[in-house]
């Protein structure tokens, strides 16, 4: 009897170590990729929130300031007011009363201002600091004058960009870079 025994507790082994090191291997890659694909997804879905934050922004600081003459003096800063008559998305509001700052979904800074390419107080500036190139070459490609009767001007890292085709914002657009939207 001891001897069956002993052959069913051979045949009754765990994992070999081959075995168990090909198992981690196989996880790692699968969690490598599940990673990889989650950044991606992730970036992806950013990049629409900020899209869909400057389409909003846009439209609540031009219905915000209808009827007014002008939206301010040169290099005013927007945001206060935008923020007191609740213009703007409440999620990308930081900061005590008073001292608001708005944040986009990469997590930089974004001023709204007064500009001063269309004459005194005619226009507004919505500037997201600290943008990748990927976000900078997609964002920059939203708005020409061929589709939006509003927009006057894209700059990128402090350059107008005079054409908005994906080759110019390639060359326009670096890592960090402040991206601002000029609009009546």
């Amino acid at each position: 009897m001891s001897h069956k025994l002993l052959q069913n507790m051979r045949s009754e082994r765990g994992f070999s170590l081959l075995e168990l090191l090909l198992v981690v291997g196989v996880g790692a890659l699968l969690l490598l990729a599940g990673i990889g694909t989650y950044r991606l997804v992730t970036e992806g879905n950013n990049i629409n929130n900020a899209t869909q934050l400057l389409a909003t922004l846009k439209q609540q600081t031009q219905r915000a300031f209808r009827g007014q003459a002008t939206y301010g003096n040169a290099g005013d800063d927007l945001v206060p007011i935008l923020v007191d008559l609740r213009a703007v998305p409440a999620d990308v509001v930081t900061g005590p009363d008073g001292s608001e700052e708005l944040v986009h979904p990469f997590g930089g800074s974004i001023t709204i201002t007064v500009g001063s390419s269309a004459g005194a107080g005619q226009s507004f500036v919505v500037t997201f600091e600290d943008v990748n190139q990927a976000t900078c070459i997609q964002m920059g490609a939203l708005y020409s004058q061929d589709n939006d009767s509003d927009f006057i001007e894209f700059t990128a890292g402090g350059s107008a960009v005079t054409d908005t085709d994906l080759v110019t914002l390639q060359a326009a657009c670096t890592d960090d870079a402040d991206i601002s939207w000029e609009f009546y």
